[in-house]
């Protein structure tokens, strides 16, 4: 029987399909065998066709790849496409210079490059003929509005080489780009020209990379990510990068900091900070409103100065490289260091905070909790050694002098099975909790595992049951 005789729309069905292959993922051939119908619906929805991927590492054959393309192009009817060129870091390739580049013009013929949408090219390998490449890209990116360049792991000899009339194309076409992501340790000299357009509202980009002109730049943007800074000259008349509202940095050398200028900064996400920490520098966050730190070493929170911030998120602490034994020992002296010994170095007291337990006993929790009494929302991620019906659990559901005596909302994910020992302990802690705070500020308590169990006690449910039992 076909699916659609459950009385579901057509455009429905279409929404489902599309958010399936809502991550560039190509549309599997299972879906088209459930039904004759499903198979038309989806032959003729052109939305979920419109990626079109080389990829080296996952090469079946020349033929069928190719035949994959034509289809795919033709299914398409005319939208603007997604094209994605992945390379190999292998040095053995099995597609041929004449392969390649033959795929490569089979996709502009049936979709020139003014009606490519976005254009992605990861790091590796591709075969290198240069004649074979000549020709092939005409016209203008007028329609593009995606571009990223990876090259972390490439060759850069032979990628650059390899598609210098392709970014020679890019550079002279100017198109109105809305995402620019330039990572690695060099920019292929065709792309060295290439002014940043205005339209831009993200860009994810290794800053070395950028000359004086782009780096100043960058303030004008609603979202900057950076990823592995090593060695970063001074720009503009502080001789600072100025960075816009919303920052994110990945793997941020510790020697570049004072190179940038956070007064604009609202949103700051940062993922490793490489490098020997100095105990004496601080970094000035005036306008910061929340702070995303991963790995939450006290030395981070320490060294920013954020008086503002209202929302914190930090993830888990891990090996720092001196045993996993050690490490934990460490961060717990640094921990107990900060947050009671030297309460008056922390500046950052946020109202909301989201913390992932990887590596944080129950012991160091209640240290970090004590020393922030104005939170009124917290959300937690625990692991399978984190002992919650513990030290921390009788802190929560204490009547005089809780912990977190503000707290209004808490939310927690957890790695136990819904009928399991913990799950129904953490039941009895969060009504008794519930119960204990039945006259403070605090709403609600929910939780659920990966499995999708939720289970939650409210302000409301403790009414209830009194006027039930009063009844």
């Amino acid at each position: 029987m076909p699916f659609r005789a459950t009385g579901i729309p057509t455009e429905v069905w279409e929404e489902i399909f599309e958010w399936l292959c809502i991550d560039r993922q190509l549309p599997s051939r299972r879906l088209g065998l459930v039904c004759r119908w499903w198979k038309e619906t989806l032959l003729n929805l052109p939305t979920i066709w419109r990626t079109v991927e080389i990829d080296l590492f996952h090469f079946p054959s020349f033929d069928v790849l190719r035949d994959r393309l034509i289809r795919r192009l033709r299914h398409a009817k005319g939208l603007n496409v997604d094209v994605i060129l992945s390379g190999t870091t292998n040095w053995a390739i099995s597609m041929t210079p004449e392969e390649y580049w033959g795929l490569l013009r089979t996709v502009v013929e049936l979709a020139p490059v003014e009606r490519w949408r976005s254009l992605w090219i990861t790091n590796g390998r591709v075969p290198d003929s240069m004649p074979m490449a000549s020709g092939i890209f005409v016209g203008k990116f007028t329609s593009l509005r995606m571009f990223s360049l990876d090259q972390t792991f490439a060759y850069p000899r032979l990628t650059g080489h390899v598609h210098s009339e392709l970014f020679q194309l890019l550079a002279d076409s100017r198109p109105p780009l809305q995402y620019l992501c330039l990572t690695g340790s060099t920019v292929p000299p065709e792309l060295e020209p290439l002014t940043l357009p205005k339209t831009l509202t993200s860009i994810c980009v290794n800053v070395c990379l950028l000359n004086k002109r782009q780096c100043e730049q960058l303030a004008h943007y609603d979202n900057v990510e950076t990823r592995r800074q090593f060695g970063i000259p001074g720009f503009g008349n502080s001789g600072k990068i100025i960075l816009p509202g919303c920052v994110t940095m990945t793997r941020l050398f510790y020697g570049t900091l004072p190179r940038f200028d956070f007064n604009n900064v609202q949103t700051l996400n940062i993922d490793r900070i490489m490098g020997w920490i100095d105990p004496d520098l601080i970094v000035d966050l005036p306008n910061l409103q929340m702070l995303s730190l991963k790995p939450c070493y006290p030395w981070y929170l320490r060294m920013f100065h954020a008086p503002n911030v209202q929302k914190l998120k930090l993830g888990g602490v891990y090996d720092t490289g001196e045993g996993l034994k050690t490490s934990r020992n460490k961060i717990r002296i640094a921990i107990v260091s900060l947050f009671r010994d030297n309460r008056h170095l922390l500046t950052i007291n946020p109202a909301s905070l989201t913390i992932d337990l990887e590596g944080i006993t129950d012991g160091m929790l209640v240290v970090m909790l004590e020393a922030w009494p104005q939170l009124k929302h917290l959300s937690m991620t625990l692991n399978s050694d984190f002992q919650c019906h513990w030290i921390f659990a009788h802190k929560l559901r204490k009547k005089s002098s809780p912990l977190c005596p503000q707290l209004e909302t808490m939310y927690m994910e957890v790695l136990w099975h819904a009928r399991s020992r913990k799950w129904r302990l953490w039941k009895e802690v969060a009504r008794d909790m519930m119960l204990a705070r039945r006259d403070g500020p605090l709403e609600s308590i929910l939780w659920k595992n990966w499995w999708f169990g939720v289970e939650s006690v409210t302000r409301d449910d403790l009414l209830n049951a009194n006027a039930a039992y009063d009844s």
